[in-house]
């Protein structure tokens, strides 16, 4: 993290009291040549170790990206929640679906692809270049065993291989019988919302190669759904639906919970 190396190599010559991690804007604050020291540094790998950890887990902690289809990709500072503080923007359009994989961040382009981003640091995030993908990803999961998964509109569920996130390869596309807008992952099982038909239930069995074992029709147009203990819950044009997903089946349980 550059943040990180440039706090440890002014904390070799310099102090501030006890304090040994830094951000830049309290580097830029606080420092004052009269507390530099006389004697020379010495490189300790244990406590860079520990400066760049601790500057990874804020980055983890107090770092949003968002995207915005018609203005791009933005990260900003959470740190204050009632005062967001934009840290950095790419501007782009088409920017849809995103998934962290470590300091990497993968990020559908609406008819372009996947594009990874290098975001060690959110303040300058680089681009890595831009791999082919499907054409209408809408949505991405978070990470699973290697593989993200996504939702696109045209070819359904694609299975997509992070191994190395900087260079993400497509697998098979899972086709449905409606356009996928949203997928989310609990376990063993894939749920993908497809619009009037529902939401389908795909097995992850073979992480590469998805298979679909149920779907859980809701009534209205699924659109987005979570899935956590069990309980399946879907958001479609008419309400609320939550199923039992205790086995993949479906089809024991189905409560529906209208919203106005």
């Amino acid at each position: 993290v550059p943040d990180a190396v440039l706090n440890y190599l002014v904390r070799l010559g310099w102090s501030h009291g006890d304090q040994e991690v830094f951000t830049r804007e309290e580097l830029i604050e606080k420092f004052d040549f009269a507390q530099v020291g006389g004697q020379a540094g010495r490189y300790d790998l244990k406590k860079f170790e520990f400066v760049q950890g601790e500057h990874l887990r804020m980055l983890s902690d107090d770092v949003l990206a968002l995207t915005h289809r018609d203005e791009g990709l933005f990260f900003v500072d959470i740190s204050d929640p009632t005062s967001p503080v934009e840290l950095s923007r790419l501007s782009g359009r088409g920017y849809e679906g995103m998934a962290r994989i470590d300091d990497h961040l993968l990020v559908s382009v609406r008819g372009e692809g996947l594009r990874p981003f290098d975001i060690s640091d959110p303040r300058r995030p680089q681009a890595l270049g831009l791999s082919d993908g499907p054409p209408s990803v809408w949505d991405l999961t978070p990470p699973r065993g290697g593989w993200v998964y996504a939702a696109d509109n045209l070819d359904g569920v694609v299975p997509i291989d992070i191994s190395d996130p900087s260079r993400p390869q497509v697998g098979q596309a899972v086709a449905l019988d409606g356009p996928a807008l949203h997928v989310a992952v609990d376990g063993d099982h894939l749920y993908a919302s497809i619009g009037g038909p529902g939401v389908v239930v795909l097995s992850l069995e073979d992480p590469a190669a998805p298979r679909a074992v149920a779907t859980a029709p809701t009534g209205g147009s699924a659109v987005m759904s979570a899935a956590s203990d069990g309980l399946l819950w879907v958001a479609d044009h008419e309400g609320v639906a939550v199923f039992d997903v205790a086995e993949p089946s479906l089809g024991a349980l189905n409560l529906d919970v209208g919203v106005d």
